[in-house]
């Protein structure tokens, strides 16, 4: 349990703003690398879905066009000239 002192000084309740949301027994690096290491698995998985199934999908609907798209635009980055 967290104490909050800005309801009543020593109730219990749920933690103030100003108190970290994660629990006393766990670093906040921590949190903040679990968050990282979530953002860097749901970039994963959103690469695989674009580059297997959207690609596929837009090459067999788009034949030479989307071809040609693919050599004039990058993936991801865009081109500096």
């Amino acid at each position: 349990m967290v104490r909050c002192y800005a309801a009543r000084i020593g109730s219990y309740a749920t933690p103030c703003a100003s108190e970290p949301v994660s629990p006393s027994w766990v670093p906040r690096c921590t949190m903040n690398r679990r968050r990282l290491g979530f953002a860097g698995v749901f970039f994963l998985i959103s690469h695989l879905f674009v580059a297997w199934y959207v690609e596929d999908a837009l090459r067999r609907m788009f034949i030479e066009e989307y071809d040609a798209n693919c050599r004039r635009v990058r993936r991801w980055w865009p081109r500096s000239s």
